[in-house]
């Protein structure tokens, strides 16, 4: 997959003014895309948008993030969770096991699957 289909995916899926992509200046291979439409967690009263690290080709699971107030439903955080600043901005991210392969799925089922975790 490459990130141009990644990028339309989301922007078929989320609308296009709710997807902003920004290169990352400390990685020039790299650009963040970011889900500005808040997802809500499942179960739970919280919401948050979600970004990806995406290089220009798309061979593994990309890097996930969420804004850094998400917690799990008994206060903690998820294994190896930690804060990252990308282009001058915090976000959360964190080990997520979970079989993705972009020969099968898209990028916005990751959407998914990042946000439910938090519902664990």
């Amino acid at each position: 997959m490459t990130r141009a289909e990644a990028i339309a995916d989301l922007k078929d899926t989320f609308g296009k003014d709710n997807v902003v992509v920004q290169d990352l200046q400390a990685e020039p291979d790299m650009v963040l895309v970011i889900i500005t439409a808040k997802q809500q967690v499942p179960n739970r009263d919280l919401a948050s948008e979600v970004a990806f690290k995406l290089p220009e080709q798309i061979s593994g699971r990309p890097q996930h993030f969420v804004e850094t107030h998400l917690t799990l439903p008994n206060g903690g955080q998820p294994n190896n969770a930690t804060n990252q600043e990308l282009n001058g901005r915090l976000w959360k991210t964190w080990s997520l096991n979970t079989p993705w392969d972009p020969a099968r799925h898209t990028v916005s089922q990751l959407v998914d699957t990042a946000i439910a975790q938090w519902d664990r």
